[in-house]
């Protein structure tokens, strides 16, 4: 997916929902978290990214647990508008051109 339709994609988001991403590191927040401003949507997504050393499948899934676990150690759940009622936390895992995310059980 070329940058370009990402930011198309991120755009469309922003007409429902705030859309936050972060450029620094070490900033208690995830890479990418989508909020509902409109009172009547209430799901909020948070997306958080991990660099593989390679494409192996084991350290990808490693990757991904990182991912994840960064999540609810950071508390990237806070600082949410009371209308949201569900989050969805998304890891992804990349090397190059091979992704992984896996389900949060």
């Amino acid at each position: 997916m070329k940058l370009g339709t990402i930011y198309l994609f991120l755009g469309a988001l922003a007409i429902y929902h705030g859309v936050e991403y972060r450029v620094e590191v070490g900033v208690g927040r995830p890479d990418v978290r989508i909020i509902p401003i409109v009172q009547n949507k209430t799901v909020s997504i948070a997306y958080e990214f991990k660099r593989a050393e390679n494409d192996d499948s084991d350290i990808m899934k490693g990757a991904t647990t990182d991912a994840l676990d960064q999540i609810f150690v950071k508390g990237y759940r806070m600082s949410l508008p009371d209308h949201v009622k569900e989050i969805v936390e998304v890891d992804i895992a990349f090397c190059d051109k091979v992704a992984l995310s896996q389900p949060v059980a």
